[in-house]
């Protein structure tokens, strides 16, 4: 079975040029990319404008045939968003985003200027996404700006008005997915922010999901910012999330780990209930690298989610820490385990 191309486009909401310069090169250089494209947007463009993109993201990354995401989400009269289009034409952007809040007439005006462009300068024509309701506002946000719907709902009123004016796809909320492929068809492209990979922090997302729960909805592309650019290791980062993404098998899952979820924002029983259908196999250890029952974590929570979840899989005792022996590590928390299962 053909792999799926890489799904991950790597949100860069920074100031710092030389810092997105050196991340860019890292994910998107050669030999070959680490995601699908690099989003940057209204905070970088701001900073550095055109000549910034152009140093930060250079021809040779370009060449590697990474993706180009620039989310400037345009919102203006018609004529002026034309300009903003026909302004940032010759970056030769994969996507341009623009508000379908800003009206029929002022998403055709961006879809005409872009099809101008294109011809005039003999490049690929840019696709323009429409925004529909940012992931950061759930519905008493929308309340509070005079809007009386759900998200759900505006996302498909607003989704609508971008397909019927020529648009090629919008931003969405992962929870949208399923409605908006059934509204708007196969070929429009969903690209999808609010992702957060098992165990990340949602920060100011509201409305997030994992990348294997969004991209098995039926979304195009996958939005992931702070979870691979405040890595440690940024491409691994990247990396691991598309693999996942990319082997189309129903047997490549991930294993969690006791002592690695205690180092991470969310509870482990958090972790392992959003982790549902991700997982094939659970290691239970203590942050003190001995066994269950030798430390401070309480498994009982831990038991009960894994319960929850329905996971009938293997929970295998992985130690580092051999100071009481391994018989009386192997014969302690295996008693342990029975009991908080029982």
């Amino acid at each position: 079975m053909k792999p799926r191309a890489n799904p991950v486009y790597c949100g860069i909401d920074t100031t710092d040029l030389e810092g997105a310069a050196r991340l860019i090169q890292s994910i998107g250089g050669a030999p070959r990319p680490a995601v699908g494209g690099i989003k940057l947007g209204l905070e970088f463009f701001l900073a550095h404008g055109a000549p910034g993109i152009r140093y930060a993201f250079p021809a040779p990354v370009r060449a590697t045939g990474v993706g180009f995401f620039l989310d400037l989400k345009l919102h203006d009269i018609p004529n002026t968003v034309a300009g903003g289009i026909r302004a940032v034409a010759e970056l030769a952007p994969t996507y341009i985003t623009i508000h379908s809040s800003g009206g029929r007439d002022m998403l055709k005006a961006a879809v005409d200027e872009a099809g101008n462009q294109a011809s005039k300068l003999g490049i690929a024509r840019a696709k323009l996404l429409g925004v529909t309701v940012l992931t950061s506002l759930d519905k008493s946000d929308l309340v509070a700006t005079g809007v009386n719907a759900e998200p759900s709902e505006q996302v498909l009123r607003l989704a609508g008005l971008a397909r019927d004016s020529g648009l090629d796809g919008v931003i969405c909320s992962p929870h949208e997915i399923t409605a908006l492929r059934k509204q708007c068809g196969a070929d429009f492209v969903l690209m999808v922010p609010g992702i957060r990979p098992v165990g990340s922090d949602a920060n100011d997302q509201k409305r997030a999901m994992t990348p294997r729960q969004a991209v098995d909805l039926g979304a195009t592309h996958l939005v992931v910012g702070r979870p691979i650019y405040k890595a440690d290791n940024p491409r691994s980062a990247a990396e691991a999330i598309a693999l996942t993404r990319r082997a189309q098998s129903p047997a490549f899952k991930i294993m969690l780990d006791v002592k690695a979820m205690s180092s991470e924002a969310k509870p482990i029983p958090q972790i392992i209930r959003e982790s549902k259908g991700d997982f094939a196999y659970f290691h239970a250890n203590d942050v003190n690298m001995k066994g269950p029952g030798f430390g401070e974590v309480d498994f009982r929570p831990i038991a009960a989610a894994l319960k929850e979840v329905g996971y009938d899989g293997y929970v295998s005792v992985e130690v580092f820490n051999f100071d009481e022996g391994p018989e009386v590590i192997a014969t302690k928390s295996i008693e342990y385990l029975k009991r908080v299962f029982a």
